[in-house]
């Protein structure tokens, strides 16, 4: 997935047919001719990624991403591919463009074949099945149509989105096909940048037909991308100090978790704060002292420990014995700084969200599903089941309990990370599954919480963190690979990333 040939603009299902219907009303092309376009825009992209096919077998079911796929096997055929058509749905009961797609590959003298369980010997399969179509569990034969793709270990291309999967939620209901590529066409649909989706989508490419789609709606969600921060970080001017660049507070590293701590400050010093002071158990002083020297210390809270601070971290290492639910209170209750909740102060959060009721300032949430699930009181699966509507929910609730703080952001990690701000939804495509490892969240609460004390607002601070943290994800593993991914060797190159953004 190569995020510069993606656009930034993100819609849902509901929205995508809006758009399709939008052209078709506003402009000379009517929607068979859409269709056509679509089609010879997903065969470009099948002879230009798959050079050596010559054989074709297209899946195809009832809507209109089988009309796709009816009028790709007749342009295929054209262009001297052998082709065939397999067909869930038979011909009296498809639907008007979809049923003059059939005619066109009929005439085209294509077969048309209904499915069996046949061996497949084609070169490479279309998967024209489903598309934004599905609403619910899967029906007969579908799902069983899905798993003969999938255990043919033939190169999948599928027509707008893999079918079985959801365009609103990115995931599987409750099995979908995995592509090889999957071709995007008109609008970028969300559901295919989250949860499961990655390994339901492979290469995602986007064909946009030479239509713009905010040119006919505005979306619900947007894409990071660098380009947008590149007015954020500024070079910075010599006349400076450290003083100049804020002042960050941790909070965190209880017993048998100086790890924690640690790393979150290890990502904030490379992050550009000026300052960063950790306030952890007592023991743990020496080995934070010894691993990063540039890091002040500290055992308690002195009368000018939060007051003084431009931004706080609480939670990594934090633990939930008596020593962490004081300092949790005790920091919510005092400070006045931007907060980031993260980690084990999301788990002590859960049981006390009341205690935000009187907080000014900013805050930032950064869950997983299962501590997103404590806080909502709503299992793990609900919220993998639309990550969408999860954040959204739990942004209400804090709106409601923090009606005081200046502003709430939500970070939804996993996958296609999440973050919301009350405002606009934007996605994370950027990351792998190298990053599930111990730390990483770690890192990533320091790199916000840096970027919230050189005054940038927790909005954009957080939606910079999670796209730097998230590529430099991705540098590490193009030269190393996913496999023993540790935390601290992404926070470097989250340094570079922020160097390159800040002099672009």
């Amino acid at each position: 997935m190569k995020p510069d040939d993606l656009p930034t603009a993100v819609y849902n299902t509901e929205q995508s047919r809006s758009i399709d219907q939008a052209i078709i009303n506003q402009t000379s092309i009517n929607s068979f001719e859409l269709m056509q376009q679509a089609a010879q825009a997903v065969f470009k992209v099948i002879v230009k990624n798959f050079p050596l096919v010559k054989s074709l077998v297209v899946f195809c079911g009832s809507g209109n991403n089988a009309g796709d796929g009816y009028v790709l096997a007749t342009i295929a055929k054209q262009h001297g591919f052998d082709v065939s058509v397999i067909a869930i749905t038979a011909k009296d009961k498809l639907r008007a463009d979809a049923d003059k797609a059939y005619m066109l590959a009929e005439k085209a003298q294509i077969t048309i074949e209904p499915y069996t369980q046949q061996l497949l010997t084609a070169d490479l399969i279309v998967d024209a099945l489903l598309g934004t179509g599905i609403n619910g569990e899967l029906r007969p034969p579908f799902a069983e149509v899905i798993n003969y793709i999938n255990a043919s270990n033939i190169p999948v291309c599928a027509i707008d989105v893999p079918s079985g999967l959801s365009t609103d939620t990115g995931m599987a209901t409750p099995i979908a096909v995995i592509a090889t590529i999957t071709v995007c066409i008109l609008s970028l649909k969300q559901g295919l940048l989250t949860a499961m989706a990655k390994d339901h989508t492979g290469r995602l490419i986007f064909a946009d037909l030479d239509i713009t789609a905010t040119d006919y709606l505005q979306p619900s969600s947007n894409r990071l991308d660098a380009n947008n921060f590149t007015d954020i970080l500024q070079t910075r001017k010599h006349y400076s100090h450290k003083g100049t660049y804020g002042h960050l507070l941790i909070a965190g590293g209880n017993y048998g978790m100086a790890g924690a701590v640690i790393m979150a400050a290890e990502a904030a010093i490379c992050s550009g704060s000026g300052l960063v002071t950790v306030l952890t158990q007592p023991e743990h002083i020496t080995a934070l002292a010894l691993r990063r020297p540039e890091v002040i210390t500290a055992a308690s809270i002195q009368e000018d420990t939060l007051i003084t601070k431009q931004a706080i971290v609480l939670g990594p290492g934090l633990g939930k014995d008596s020593w962490a639910l004081q300092l949790f209170k005790q920091i919510i209750a005092k400070a006045k700084a931007p907060l980031v909740i993260d980690a084990d102060a999301l788990t002590l959060l859960s049981d006390n969200l009341q205690i935000l009721a009187n907080y000014t300032s900013e805050i930032v949430l950064t869950p997983h599903p299962k501590e997103m699930s404590r806080i909502l009181n709503i299992s793990t699966n609900e919220i993998n089941n639309n990550r969408f509507d999860a954040i959204k929910k739990l942004y209400t609730m804090l709106e409601t309990i923090a009606s005081k703080s200046k502003s709430i952001v939500i970070v939804l990690k996993g996958s296609g990370t999440i973050v919301y701000d009350g405002t606009e939804i934007s996605i994370c495509i950027a990351g792998n599954p190298g990053m599930a490892t111990a730390g990483m969240g770690d890192v990533l609460s320091g790199v916000i919480g840096s970027l919230l004390a050189t005054g940038i607002t927790a909005s954009i601070a957080t939606k910079l963190a999670v796209l730097c943290h998230s590529q430099a994800a991705d540098e590490l593993a193009a030269s190393q690979g996913y496999i023993g991914m540790l935390a601290t060797e992404i926070i470097p190159i989250i340094r570079s990333q922020l160097n390159k953004i800040a002099n672009n």
